[in-house]
């Protein structure tokens, strides 16, 4: 197998936001650019120079609708029916290409884009605080199986964590995943008057009033133009700040502990 280039992966990416924002323009199926691909839109009109993924953001009642309506004959999309996936959101593979990293031992998924749900937010504040700390648990569960603890930390720490990473082997992880779902997905979207990326987010620096992600308009990003919050200003300043400011050149670089190969 041949290691794609960063040129090769952002090409296939794009092909497929393509190819769903047809299926979602097909079927009045609403979407935004979403984290570092809206900010990239914004600040660069396409990939932030050292990012090498594509994230979009869906309602709920959306993203939904996109499992039932999604057929595609050169991509598939993965979601938590698939036997060993375990994200809880969906990912759009490119079928004649491979990822290898964290996360991916055991299904084979390509070159893909990301698509996270929006779900709504408690209106009392007490029940926000109840319903974050339920997610936060059971995101760290999710995903504590792939942390190695650090030679830096205290010996207390890595015991707590060994300890933490032992209960949770026991529990198999679509059961975890699944009750994520369940949780983030509790209250009403339609009927809510704030929403966030509860599933996989920066837990409230998500929370934004609903119309951040219903109110939309074309932005453009690389080849194309693509729907993106028309509160853009909202959303990214909760996630990053100045988001406008570039971060210092030590920290301009990929997250992404991944590697993508042709079949």
């Amino acid at each position: 197998m041949q290691e794609l280039t960063i040129d090769e992966i952002r090409k296939i990416q794009l092909d497929i936001l393509k190819d769903f924002t047809e299926v979602c323009d097909k079927n009045n199926l609403r979407y935004s650019l979403c984290g570092g691909t809206l900010l990239g839109a914004i600040r660069h009109h396409g990939y932030i120079p050292w990012d090498d993924d594509i994230d979009i953001m869906m309602p709920r009642p959306d993203f939904e609708n996109l499992i039932l309506v999604y057929k595609s004959n050169n991509y598939t999309l993965f979601y938590i029916n698939e036997k060993n996936y375990h994200f809880p959101f969906i990912k759009i593979g490119h079928n004649q290409s491979l990822t290898k990293g964290i996360g991916f031992k055991k299904i084979k998924i390509g070159v893909h884009i990301d698509i996270l749900p929006i779900d709504a937010f408690p209106s009392v504040p007490q029940k926000i605080r109840r319903h974050q700390l339920r997610i936060r648990i059971l995101r760290k569960l999710l995903i504590i199986r792939y942390y190695s603890p650090a030679i830096t930390q205290s010996k207390l720490k890595i015991f707590f964590l060994t300890v933490c990473k032992h209960i949770d082997s026991l529990i198999p992880q679509k059961t975890i995943v699944r009750l994520l779902v369940k949780t983030c997905r509790k209250y009403s979207f339609n009927e809510c008057s704030h929403a966030g990326n509860l599933v996989w987010g920066y837990y409230m620096k998500e929370y934004n009033p609903k119309h951040v992600f219903t109110a939309l308009k074309p932005v453009y990003f690389e080849n194309g133009r693509y729907m993106g919050s028309e509160d853009y200003n909202t959303y990214l300043s909760n996630l990053f700040g100045d988001y406008m400011q570039l971060p210092p050149e030590a920290e301009r670089m990929t997250t992404h502990d991944v590697k993508f190969y042709n079949k």
